[in-house]
């Protein structure tokens, strides 16, 4: 009896080892891509892929700026509309992903960066999953013409300064109007429009 207890006891500690390295395998979300789309009212909702079973989520979070957001929900598939993403690693596609969801108000201008919280990381990152960080624009750059380019590094003129490149799609180039708003639509700009009847444009 005493042989069989010691036998047992030194099983003991294996089975929490093991037992342990489960949670933890369970306690990561192991994010594979994250993409973001910008909310007509301002808001941001960041999408985070990762290759955990919908029982175990959501899980985890991001920093954004150094401020950590946890996940609220998760949806799958990707929504269409989603197209700025980071990028995909360690061998996934949209596919083999659910993304799990938070959505930040109005972060201001300028760039931000989005990485992942610990226990949403990838572990033992390697490749492009080495540095799983991503950097963000807001509000979105525009580029009207879709061509990749951004409107202000197509000329590299904005003269009135409503984000719109004077030489390819500013369709009121002498006075900012950043809805671009043509309501005939003419290819002039309203505000360009009623100026020139109001003699307030050349």
């Amino acid at each position: 009896m005493k042989s069989k207890q010691a036998s047992t006891s030194r099983w003991v500690p294996l089975i929490l080892l093991a037992a342990a390295l489960v949670v933890t395998a369970r306690a990561r979300a192991h994010t594979a891509n994250i993409c973001w789309r910008i909310e007509g009212n301002g808001s941001i909702t960041i999408f985070a892929g990762s290759w955990h079973t919908p029982g175990e989520l959501p899980h985890g979070g991001l920093i954004l700026d150094g401020n950590t957001l946890s996940f609220t929900s998760f949806v799958d598939p990707l929504p269409g509309d989603v197209s700025a993403c980071r990028g995909y690693c360690c061998g996934n596609d949209e596919s083999t992903l659910i993304w799990q969801v938070v959505s930040v108000p109005d972060p201001g201008s300028g760039t931000h960066t989005v990485t992942t919280t610990a226990d949403s990381c990838i572990e033992r990152p390697a490749g492009p999953c080495a540095d799983f960080a991503v950097d963000f624009t807001y509000p979105a750059p525009v580029d009207c013409n879709n061509n990749g380019i951004d409107d202000v590094c197509e000329s590299g003129i904005d003269g009135d300064g409503d984000g719109f490149d004077d030489a390819t799609c500013d369709n009121c180039p002498s006075l900012a109007n950043p809805d671009q708003s043509d309501c005939q639509p003419n290819g002039i700009g309203d505000v360009w429009g009623l100026a020139i009847s109001d003699g307030a444009a050349e």
